[in-house]
């Protein structure tokens, strides 16, 4: 995105069919297709891991350190699979039976730190997992069958989730409640950014990008055909059509600064005040 530059690389012959998940930082993407699974390092270009399971992969996404792949598989159900060696293990809890929905990756998801495991369900309830101890710390009711996104915040204390009604809520694991929940519905939600230097969430959705408060998810900004954010570069992208546009994202304190550069003492004139209805 920051250089316009295209690159491709050969991963396999005859694969149909096939899903891809991305981690959120480690620059890894999971590629499934029927029963066979890869894992490649985007940025070195190269295979790091493959291999095939029993039977169908329904869906699957993969631990940050690229370690771990959790997959919804034919006839077992949901599994926590070692990806080098290729060893299966089964969820063997009550309830753990995943909803299938349009986008079945979206209807998992892990923590940063691979602690936490959350899924989408059957019985209209969102269980979170214990990974290491394989012991449920939560569940919420929870529709998702027609729609479902999932996302921990950074450091795992929080799920934010979307269903079929289409409202964004983030439960707090700590408080065991949700702390949020929107007032109105969005399109569907893509991905979620957090910036913890500027406190935001930038949540993005099939037509916009939304940028909340961190503190009380108050909205800050919608921008409309919103594509990407990327806080270490300080640049929000949008797309309109086939064209990439990039503008830089700046801070309260940063456009004070601009517009002290730009206009210094100046001050609006009595008709400007009346016009623009400032007291």
């Amino acid at each position: 995105v920051t250089t316009g530059q295209q690159d491709s690389f050969f991963v396999a012959e005859d694969l149909y069919g096939t899903d891809c998940y991305f981690t959120r930082n480690t620059g890894l993407a999971l590629i499934t297709a029927d029963n066979r699974y890869f894992i490649v390092n985007l940025r070195e270009k190269k295979i790091t891991a493959s291999g095939e399971l029993e039977t169908y992969i329904n869906g699957a996404i993969l631990s940050e350190d690229g370690e771990t792949m959790y997959a919804d598989v034919k006839e077992k159900g949901i599994c926590l699979v070692d990806v080098a060696n290729g060893s299966a293990k089964n969820i063997d809890l009550e309830g753990y039976r995943m909803c299938y929905s349009i986008d079945q990756a979206n209807s998992m998801a892990v923590s940063e730190d691979g602690a936490l495991f959350a899924v989408n369900c059957m019985d209209h309830m969102l269980r979170i997992l214990d990974v290491e101890h394989m012991t449920t710390v939560a569940e919420v009711p929870f529709s998702g069958s027609l729609r479902c996104f999932l996302q921990f915040s950074e450091n795992g204390d929080k799920l934010f989730m979307q269903g079929s009604d289409y409202y964004l809520r983030v439960y707090s694991l700590q408080d065991k409640e949700f702390v949020y929940i929107a007032s109105n519905q969005n399109n569907e939600i893509e991905s979620i950014i957090f910036d913890e230097e500027a406190g935001t969430v930038c949540v993005n959705t099939q037509s916009e990008m939304m940028l909340l408060n961190k503190e009380d998810y108050d909205i800050i900004a919608v921008i409309e055909n919103g594509l990407a954010y990327l806080p270490s570069y300080s640049r929000i992208y949008c797309k309109y059509n086939s064209n990439l546009y990039q503008f830089p994202y700046m801070t309260l304190e940063m456009l004070l600064e601009e517009a002290g550069k730009q206009f210094g003492n100046d001050a609006l004139s009595t008709q400007e005040r009346m016009q623009y209805n400032i007291d």
